[in-house]
């Protein structure tokens, strides 16, 4: 219930006496806020929430994310050169619109408050001296800590030696409950001193000299309060109950009233739609678009009438987009505009003398300067809402010095069906046109997700993974992300009573961003427009479906098929092969010292080696047995091309290859050959590493300079490596790389391919390109024509829909034993006993058998970096992965839609079921007892026995089975 004055009255309604545990969440600063006339707290302040439990167990929580970018802030950087190397940072002082930490810490206890940018993009906040909170709660302090009330999210600090955590009554007298020996990352434990117990405000301060600079990721604050005389609120009567909420005349006013119960309802006018033809009209200060399918659009409209961002969408009668309560006019985009023109390649350039350039300076010459600008457009005329057809068009024209251009926001209704459930819903598209927007790079739009509790989040990014509850006492917060590239591309919610689901009708290269602010999840959209005198986005789809998840495990039953039904959509749209995970061996390049051996005795005599004593025949000979031996199915082969590494005057990186030329130093086209065949025996598959950029010695750049792509400096792109460069794959180099890896199979009938580098190098954009935009079609059509060779197997190494993704954990610095870094476990602890979050993706970390099971169980796949791996196991764990992976080949062809099989809190194991088809696919975890309601069938997979049964039957761990014929 959002409130959004000083006094709101409003009436819940109980379907039987009921309990239930109320909770208010602050949007803003709150001064004594008040229900049916009694305070809640003194003070709250932004973003922070208080429960009250039937028991009388108050809780209140605040948190902090140290985002930059919070409520749509624009960081102002500026360049400082310090001796550890450049560094971009933006002070928070004297700040029109200060971030959350600057709103609420005390600024006269640090010397300085500040965001920090390093030349990865990763951005810190820092302060000197004491970074100082005050809260006053006009109630008794029972206990404290620096977590959210589950206990799942922490405070994290990069602690230097002597940082310290304070605690105070009165900001006058501090207590230290905590102090860092040692440099590094640290989630504190602290307790509230006896001193301290029954204070009734409280001050913490962290850090301590003045003169140091301390850095926090996140911030965690939960305080146990004595509220006995509130547990009358927590009590609902039969029928309907109002309930009067006030506060202070200092107040923001702007807050959300929540409770726990979902039975207990606000009553709420419903929506009437047109019959036959979309609805725009203006009322008062919002403009309306209704259409007959069933959706409501809405829009505040400025003094002058100009509509703002999105204020509310309902499909059917379910709210999708809700702005925070007393949310201001906002504009509806913002674009990005290119300054600056491209200078033409000549045709005499030549690359030799330019790369001398650049490795005599250690800087790439700037061919020219292209620089990027917004443009708002709340600096736009609006010209008016109207009906064409089934659309409805908002229309803007943007006057600028180069002309006169014109802006579209185009809204439709949408019906399609999802995962087995009818879905209504609405499309929104930009369009953008005119001399004046030629320049136009990408378009921008936020849109304010309205949650609930009970809603879960699962989201699966690159190296990240997210399965969240959503709740208004803690956020972990999201990354940014690049749709088909960093992120699973879709939107999923799903809590008692609806799903909603967001999707692009094709793919698209957008930035995605997820901000929890003012109790919405805010997500912001930036879309690039492409090329052309016309520009248009893809269509944003909004479905929601009147079922939902009450419960977690049933929230990740729906994502897994909504997933299952996207990704095939998206692949047969794009005609891209879908690649089911294979177990896989994924590090397999030569050993240095061996490698060097053949050089060496290359540059002496001028031989290669002679068939059978290359790489590639000895990896044949030493290697398949081994893998065949733990039920590997895949083995991708790193750096089988010519490369820098060969080259007796670099001797440098197998992963700088000059062309698609299969390496004579390994072996050449016969001795890769001989390998195929052997794993093909075998019954292992082959996928070899495709390199999305190429060395700065390669001949292709050499002989076709104009292949090369240029960052927006006017430096070649080289992903940041130095020692390569990325091609433009609108070129023909994309030909050439087709004809020559489709010669290459003809002869040697590798399996997959491996696209390295996605993000950066696969889909790059090349701003030689008047108007240049991410390479992501072309970089689709490469996997089209890859699919149209035959490969089974098309990997990633990013994330999307498109492709099999390698995409979690820290799988390019851990190449197996003997010890995995302290990291690298703690990655792989992160993934125990939520292995089915890694639904048709690979992970890289140290091999553990029973999360390598559950994974592949759950449709995802732990990669094993070599196979070293499999022989430092323990010989019952060697047996049973080897087991794993034979059960799962033999079922995999009926895996397509998953279901967890749990009880309670336990995860019992996994089935699996294909359209069509009767059976059920089960991976046991644990024994436990399943129940016949008829005669079935059983085959134990891993046994090999089938057997009759009539009612209970118990099945045992690490067994696959299939059940024959379930109902």
């Amino acid at each position: 219930m959002d409130i959004a004055s000083q006094r709101t009255e409003f009436t819940l309604h109980a379907p039987s006496p009921r309990e239930a545990t109320i909770g208010l969440f602050a949007v803003d600063p709150l001064e004594a806020p008040a229900l049916d006339g009694m305070i809640l707290l003194s003070r709250m302040p932004t973003e922070s929430a208080l429960t009250v439990a039937p028991d009388g167990a108050a809780t209140f929580t605040y948190w902090d994310l140290f985002d930059p970018r919070w409520r749509g802030r624009q960081p102002e950087w500026r360049r400082l050169d310090l001796e550890e190397g450049p560094v971009d940072v933006d002070s928070v002082r004297d700040d029109p619109l200060p971030p959350k930490v600057a709103r609420d810490a005390d600024p006269t206890a640090a010397g300085e408050m500040l965001f920090a940018r390093d030349n990865e993009g990763q951005i810190h906040f820092y302060w000197s001296g004491d970074l100082r909170y005050c809260f006053d709660f006009g109630r008794e302090v029972l206990s404290l800590s620096l977590a959210d009330p589950t206990g799942e999210y922490r405070t994290t600090f990069q602690a230097l030696p002597g940082f310290g955590i304070r605690l105070s009554a009165d900001g006058e007298e501090w207590l230290t409950v905590w102090r860092s020996e040692e440099e590094g990352v640290v989630q504190p434990e602290v307790e509230l001193p006896a001193a301290l117990q029954g204070a009734r405000s409280l001050c913490i301060a962290l850090g301590g000299a003045p003169d140091e600079f301390y850095t926090i990721q996140r911030l965690y604050l939960t305080v146990r309060l004595q509220a006995s005389d509130l547990v009358d609120l927590t009590r609902f009567p039969q029928g309907e109950r109002l309930l009067t909420y006030t506060d202070g005349p200092a107040s923001s006013h702007r807050a959300i009233f929540f409770w726990s119960d979902p039975r207990i309802a606000a009553p709420r006018a419903e929506v009437e739609y047109p019959t036959d033809a979309p609805v725009v009209e203006a009322l008062g200060d919002l403009l309306r678009v209704r259409f007959p399918a069933g959706a409501l659009v809405e829009f505040p409209l400025s003094p002058s009438g100009a509509p703002g961002g999105v204020h509310r969408l309902v499909i059917g009668q379910q709210t999708v987009f809700q702005a925070p309560p007393g949310a201001g006019w906002s504009p509806p985009a913002v674009l990005t505009l290119l300054d600056g023109q491209p200078v033409p390649l000549p045709e005499d350039f030549d690359w030799a003398a330019y790369r001398q350039a650049f490795l005599d300076s250690g800087t790439w010459p700037s061919r020219w300067e292209r620089a990027h600008r917004s443009l708002s457009l709340d600096r736009a005329r609006f010209d008016g809402a109207w009906v064409e057809g089934d659309e409805v068009v908002l229309r803007w024209s943007v006057p600028t010095t180069a002309g006169e251009g014109r802006v579209e926001w185009i809204l439709s209704s949408e019906k399609t069906e999802w995962a087995g459930m009818e879905m209504v819903g609405v499309g929104m598209r930009w369009r953008v046109e005119g001399a004046g927007l030629v320049s136009a790079e990408r378009i921008a739009f936020t849109l304010p997700l309205l949650m609930s509790p009970g809603d879960w989040q699962i989201e699966q990014f690159f190296r990240h993974l997210a399965e969240d509850p959503f709740t208004f006492q803690a956020s972990p917060g999201y990354p940014q992300a690049v749709w088909f590239g960093e992120s699973q591309s879709f939107v999923f919610r799903s809590g008692p009573g609806r799903t909603v689901l967001g999707l692009f009708e094709s793919p698209v290269w957008a930035s995605v961003r997820a901000n929890p602010e003012a109790g919405r999840h805010v997500y912001t959209f930036d879309v690039p427009l492409g090329a052309g005198e016309v520009r248009q986005t893809p269509r944003l789809l909004w479905f929601t479906a009147p079922l939902g998840a009450a419960t977690r495990w049933a929230a990740v039953d729906a994502w897994a098929r909504l997933y299952e039904e996207v990704k095939t959509a998206y692949s047969e749209q794009a005609g891209v092969v879908v690649s089911p995970p294979l177990p896989t061996v994924v590090w397999n390049l030569p050993l240095e010292e061996e490698f060097f051996a053949t050089l060496e005795r290359f540059v002496e005599t001028g031989e290669y080696p002679e068939p059978g004593e290359g790489w590639f025949d000895r990896f044949a000979q030493a290697q398949l047995e081994r893998a065949e031996a733990a039920g590997v199915q895949n083995i991708i082969i790193q750096a089988p091309w010519t490369s820098d590494a060969e080259d007796p005057n670099l001797i440098s990186s197998f992963h700088a290859p000059r062309d698609f030329h299969v390496s004579d130093m390994l072996g050449g086209r016969e001795g890769l050959k001989r390998l195929v065949e052997e794993a093909h025996r075998r019954g292992i598959q082959v996928t070899l590493w495709y390199p999305s950029a190429f060395s700065l010695f390669s001949p292709l750049v050499e002989k076709h300079p104009e292949w090369v792509a240029w960052e927006m400096t006017g430096v070649p792109e080289d992903g940041g490596w130095g020692d390569i460069v990325g091609l433009d794959t609108r070129t023909a180099y994309r030909e050439y790389a087709v004809e020559a890896l489709a010669d290459l199979r003809r002869e040697v009938p590798f399996d997959g391919i491996w696209m390295d580098s996605w993000v950066g190098l696969a889909v790059l954009t090349d701003y030689s390109d008047a108007q240049p935009a991410p390479q992501l079609e072309t970089a689709i059509e490469l996997q089209r024509a890859f699919t149209e060779m035959g490969v089974s197997q098309l990997i990633i190494e990013g994330l999307g829909p498109l492709g099999r993704p390698d995409a979690y954990g820290d799988y390019e610095s851990y190449a197996g034993p003997p010890d995995p870094l302290p990291e690298q476990v703690a990655e792989l602890e992160r993934l125990r006993g939520h292995e089915y979050l890694l639904y048709r993706i690979g992970a890289g970390a140290y091999l553990d058998v029973e999360v390598y099971y559950r994974a592949l169980a759950s449709g995802g796949l732990l990669n094993i970096a070599n196979l070293d791996e499999v022989d430092s196991l323990n010989d019952g764990d060697r047996n049973r992965l080897r087991q794993v992976n034979l059960d799962y080949r033999q079922v995999l062809d009926r895996m397509q839609y998953r279901r967890l099989v749990v009880s309670g809190d336990r995860w019992l194991g996994v089935a699996w079921t294909r359209a069509g088809s009767p059976d059920v696919v089960l991976f046991a975890f644990e024994s436990f007892t399943l129940q016949a309601t008829g005669p079935l069938t059983v085959e134990d997979v891993t046994t090999g026995e089938r057997f009759e049964v009539e009612g209970e039957f118990e099945v045992e761990p690490y067994h696959a089975y299939v059940l024959y014929g379930v109902d």
